[in-house]
């Protein structure tokens, strides 16, 4: 629940939940193939699950489907994910890290998920018991844009987002690589 809500939080500027979800789908695809290879796996100390190549189509299909949503959802987005597209693959994603047993792993892969729904749940719940907020508005990537509003050298709020949505793609993309690197050398 808090995968799928922490991706529908962050889908809110274009593109913003789409590269996190890309690079979790990666996660995936890579640890599946893996660990479906019996030599692989034993090689690589990760354990042989059988039957879990089954989800490859499916990660396949979904990698495809992000990157053509990307195409169209860059920015000036000509469509939009919306509720039932971003709570519906952060589900999908939480349940197939649980197919490859890589749950442990969901937290870093998807850091930016669990940023937004924290941001979200501490702002409720701090607003809720003291009256006073955290953030200058929830999700995260709002705070931001509030705080870069304040900065003289920003131009337009086209610039405000675009600066917040590269910094979080770079931050997925670094994440996705310190995953692999942890799952690769923890076993």
């Amino acid at each position: 629940a808090a995968m799928a809500n922490g991706v529908n939080f962050t889908d809110g500027f274009d593109t913003l939940a789409t590269v996190p979800l890309l690079t979790c789908s990666i996660f995936v695809g890579v640890l599946a193939y893996i660990s479906s290879n019996e030599v692989w796996s034993r090689y690589l100390l990760i354990p042989h699950i059988v039957g879990v190549e089954e989800i490859l189509p499916l990660v396949g299909a979904m990698l495809g489907t992000l990157l053509a949503f990307l195409w169209f959802n860059s920015p000036p987005s000509s469509i939009i994910m919306g509720d039932s597209g971003s709570i519906g693959l952060g589900g999908l994603v939480g349940i197939l890290f649980i197919f490859i047993k890589a749950e442990f792993y969901l937290p870093i892969v998807g850091f930016i998920f669990l940023l937004e729904f924290a941001s979200s749940f501490l702002q409720i719940g701090f607003f809720k018991m003291t009256g006073k907020r955290i953030f200058l508005c929830a999700p995260i990537h709002h705070h931001f844009q509030f705080k870069m509003r304040r900065k003289p050298f920003y131009n337009s709020e086209f610039h405000i987002k675009s600066k917040i949505t590269w910094r979080f793609h770079i931050i997925s993309v670094i994440l996705l690589v310190v995953g692999l690197i942890l799952f690769m050398k923890v076993r």
